[in-house]
């Protein structure tokens, strides 16, 4: 199969990515800010998987792994997303914009760290320019609208 458009549009995010987030407000931590890298790379013309590794508050690592995709026949984006802090395997299914800026991947999760129950999730990968992003994280409201109530900021090394 060829690379649709949709497939080229997954590769902008090949290469090395440094990122930050505001930390959890865990006591008295004086962290602030987490910052982390990523590292995508092709699988093949039509898929792209990504690696990130952050510290975490206690001193570990939290490392996650998103696999993305463009499914022709159901013509969505489509994913998974696995981290080390959560048993939980996130399926994504997504929709582009039509100006080609952002993904938006729906999926069900824990909203919060430590959280018991999955609830829906949206998490909009948004290109500022080639070498800067954000992912926003929204949870959805008892009325059917998205709160965000996180951005990761990601910038190419």
């Amino acid at each position: 199969m060829n690379p649709t458009t949709e497939h080229q549009w997954l590769t902008r995010l090949v290469g090395d990515w440094t990122f930050s987030l505001p930390a959890p407000k865990i006591d008295d931590a004086r962290v602030t800010t987490i910052e982390g890298t990523e590292t995508y790379r092709a699988l093949g013309p039509l898929w792209v998987i990504g690696d990130a590794v952050a510290p975490l508050a206690d001193g570990g690592l939290s490392e996650s792994r998103m696999a993305l995709g463009w499914d022709p026949q159901r013509r969505r984006f489509v994913g998974t997303r696995i981290l080390s802090t959560t048993p939980s395997l996130w399926v994504y299914d997504g929709e582009g914009d039509p100006d080609g800026r952002r993904l938006r991947l729906y999926t069900e999760g824990p909203a919060t760290e430590g959280a018991t129950h999955s609830e829906p999730l949206l998490d909009v990968i948004a290109f500022v320019d080639a070498n800067s992003r954000t992912l926003t994280r929204h949870t959805k409201a008892a009325d059917g609208s998205w709160t965000a109530v996180l951005t990761v900021e990601y910038r190419r090394r």
